[in-house]
């Protein structure tokens, strides 16, 4: 047994190495190439981003630690691309939307915290991991915004009919729903029950937007896409497939560490 503890250290240190690769693999997003429609994920920024690759939409540069509390997106409070007023905002069209009688918003929050957590992807830190702009000059597009499958299910289900128990109030005119960053969200005025307004997630996630947002195009990648660059929950932003790789590394450097002990105790 004492003969394997070479053998042993070697492999570690191999599946050390292997582990390390990948996880530098998944370390800062240096994309330089803007999205434009039709691409798949860039990764590209407009704006500064901090030493691990993270860069903001909403703040135009690096995530932050808040200055004060954010009541609405409080998931983000140790670092967050949202300002307290970013927040606000958030707040003031989530809970237009969804507090239209006695109980609903609390119903809202307890049945179906995924809205919430959609509405806040704006102060996502790692909102950089599934986002990718366009170039700066193309005021109107400002990009694409990625969304698991996973995700989408648990937020819309099948049909959205759970909604309909309150109902939502949004703003509409001829031309359809007016973006909540268009328009005071109090002045929101026209009942709607969801299941019947929208045809799918995807339609519910392009003209229901959080609050800056409502310049990116939001996907919903189907089942048979790869689940990588996508949201899936606060704190549950998908990277690429070399992250995912990590896991496996990781596990592998942990059995041969024990292995490794192991055979050390037996010398």
């Amino acid at each position: 047994m004492a003969r394997a503890a070479p053998r042993v250290a070697q492999l570690l240190a191999v599946a050390l190495t292997a582990a390390g690769a990948v996880g530098a693999a998944d370390k800062p997003y240096k994309a330089t190439t803007p999205w434009t429609t039709g691409s798949d994920y860039t990764g590209y920024s407009r704006f500064a981003r901090d030493g691990d690759g993270k860069s903001c939409a909403a703040l135009e540069g690096q995530p932050r630690q808040p200055a004060f509390k954010l009541p609405m997106c409080k998931m983000y409070l140790q670092k967050s691309c949202c300002a307290p007023i970013h927040d606000a905002e958030t707040q003031w069209a989530y809970e237009t939307l969804v507090d239209v009688a006695d109980r609903c918003l609390q119903f809202v929050n307890e049945a179906h915290y995924e809205l919430r957590e959609y509405f806040c992807i704006p102060c996502d830190p790692d909102n950089y991991r599934y986002t990718s702009m366009t170039n700066a000059t193309d005021d109107d597009n400002w990009g694409e915004i990625r969304i698991c499958n996973s995700f989408a299910k648990k937020l819309w289900g099948l049909t959205g009919k759970a909604y309909d128990n309150c109902g939502w109030m949004i703003f509409t005119n001829e031309n359809g729903i007016i973006p909540f960053d268009d328009v005071a969200p109090s002045d929101a005025d026209d009942p709607i029950l969801p299941s019947k307004f929208f045809k799918s997630v995807q339609d519910v996630l392009n003209q229901i937007k959080p609050g800056y947002f409502s310049k990116f195009t939001f996907k919903v990648l189907n089942s048979t896409e790869p689940a990588t660059n996508c949201f899936d929950g606060s704190g549950g932003a998908k990277a690429d497939s070399a992250a995912g790789r990590a896991g496996p590394a990781l596990a592998l450097v942990l059995s041969l560490g024990a292995a490794l002990l192991l055979a050390q105790g037996n010398m």
